[in-house]
């Protein structure tokens, strides 16, 4: 409640009972605020599970990007590969035929590689 003073200024106060709050009226919204600081954590994202099968590289073997690893694809496994990077056109076709051998045909486009010969100089 506001109440004028007698020079004019304003008083800011309340009687008890006049707008305030009891214990009951302040426990929902400290609950509320309780609850939405712990939210982060209950949201929080778990460990991602891994692939089953480990990824294929650029040159269509198992690795990541243009490095091999020593995992294994599972026995049995064919996949056909095709990418474009840093203007070479990479195709791959590999073949897991035991756990330990990969094989692979890779058949590459160079289009800006400079003819070798004579003429090249």
């Amino acid at each position: 409640m506001v109440k004028p003073d007698l020079e004019g200024k304003v008083i800011w106060g309340h009687k008890r009972g006049e707008g305030s709050r009891s214990g009951a009226a302040w426990a929902l919204p400290c609950l509320a605020f309780a609850a939405a600081l712990s939210l982060p954590g209950a949201l929080r994202a778990e460990e991602p599970v891994p692939p089953d099968q480990p990824s294929l590289n650029l040159y269509g073997m198992t690795g990541l990007i243009d490095m091999p690893s020593a995992e294994m694809q599972p026995d049995a496994q064919f996949s056909i590969t095709s990418s474009f990077f840093g203007g070479y056109l990479r195709n791959t076709i590999s073949v897991q035929f035991l756990p330990g051998l990969e094989t692979a045909f890779r058949y590459s486009v160079l289009d800006e590689m400079v003819g070798g010969g004579s003429d090249a100089l």
